[in-house]
């Protein structure tokens, strides 16, 4: 009796153990063997996610199925501040895409208080208005000559424009100092190009503890750019929804540059990869919503989103880095909605 008692245990042990090896160290281990397997196919993890092309359930819904899909399929392979980047990537993918205005204002109303679906400035008045002046002196920190072949169009219409948040100013009966701000780009309106240079917001040059309510009221990239690129269309007779490319040039920030690394590795590329190389991620992939959930990628959601009416419903297709003349770069690809994109 005591032998088969010992024997029992022995068995319950190992039965245990074997389904605690399958449970926790088999999914790592295929994971370190397999080059991120469940990172790479997402099918492997069971979620339905047929309904992400339905439009007629809620944007809240679509988000959190995006989310929880995943969530679920960059397990083991991910650090939290990525997942965070990931997070934020999928909410402005499924705001651009959203058909109805409507419906992504009720999901800002209720998810980000404050935030506007549809942006108040549209007049080119409000930046002298705002204390923003052009700066006719600087030039970019990249060479344009050394990016022709890359930004494509005619070089001859390529024109640089830097805004400087430098005068004090009355606006609405509050007077503001100036803050420091510094939005310098370069635009070809002919060509449906934006490159993206030198670009520091009020609120990260004002005066260490400057309360926000202390800021002019314009001073988001998204509208000083917007309202820039829409008066460079006019004048050169160009429609405004033939914004095609957007490159960040010269990436330079530490927590960018954390995330684009580990989106380009996750794709198999190389910090090194030339434009003819370039590493490409298109909308769907967790490197896409990475990358767009920075700095670098945000602020050019949040222009198509909110600059629906003048844009058209124009949506960001794909991202690709590319390292050209000893800068780190990041190309965006711009469409005319089509459809939802879904997980790969």
């Amino acid at each position: 009796m005591g032998v088969e008692s010992r024997s029992r245990r022995v068995r319950t042990g190992v039965v245990l153990f074997c389904s605690l090896f399958a449970f926790l160290v088999a999914p790592l281990l295929l994971v370190l063997t397999h080059g991120h397997t469940w990172a790479r196919h997402p099918a492997a993890v069971e979620i339905k996610v047929s309904s992400l092309e339905k439009h007629d359930e809620s944007l809240s819904d679509r988000i959190d199925a995006l989310l929880l899909h995943k969530r679920n399929a960059t397990l083991f392979s991910r650090a939290l501040s990525y997942q965070a980047a990931i997070d934020k990537g999928i909410m402005l993918t499924c705001l651009m895409e959203e058909p109805d205005i409507t419906k992504v204002q009720d999901y800002l109303t209720r998810n980000k208080p404050g935030i506007s679906a549809t942006s108040q400035w549209n007049d080119f008045g409000a930046i002298a208005a705002n204390g923003w002046v052009r700066d006719r002196i600087s030039a970019p920190i990249f060479d344009p000559d050394d990016y022709v072949d890359i930004f494509g169009g005619d070089e001859a219409n390529n024109i640089y424009i830097k805004w400087d948040q430098a005068q004090e100013v009355v606006y609405n009966g509050v007077t503001y100092r100036p803050s420091g701000g510094e939005y310098g780009n370069l635009f070809n309106a002919e060509g449906g190009v934006i490159a993206a240079d030198f670009n520091y917001s009020p609120q990260n040059n004002a005066p260490p503890g400057t309360p926000s309510n202390q800021i002019v009221p314009l001073r988001s990239w998204s509208d000083v750019v917007f309202l820039t690129w829409q008066q460079r269309c006019s004048s050169r007779s160009a429609p405004v929804s033939g914004l095609r490319k957007i490159f960040r040039v010269t990436v330079s920030g530490t927590d960018s540059l954390n995330i684009i690394t580990q989106a380009v590795a996750y794709e198999g590329g190389s910090m090194d990869a030339s434009w003819d190389n370039k590493v490409r991620m298109p909308a769907g992939h967790p490197s896409f919503y990475a990358i767009l959930g920075t700095v670098n990628g945000n602020g050019l959601a949040w222009m198509l989103i909110q600059h629906r009416a003048q844009f058209g419903h124009l949506t960001i297709t794909a991202v690709s880095y590319f390292f050209h003349e000893d800068s780190k770069n990041l190309y965006f690809e711009i469409a005319p909605y089509t459809g939802p994109s879904n997980p790969p």
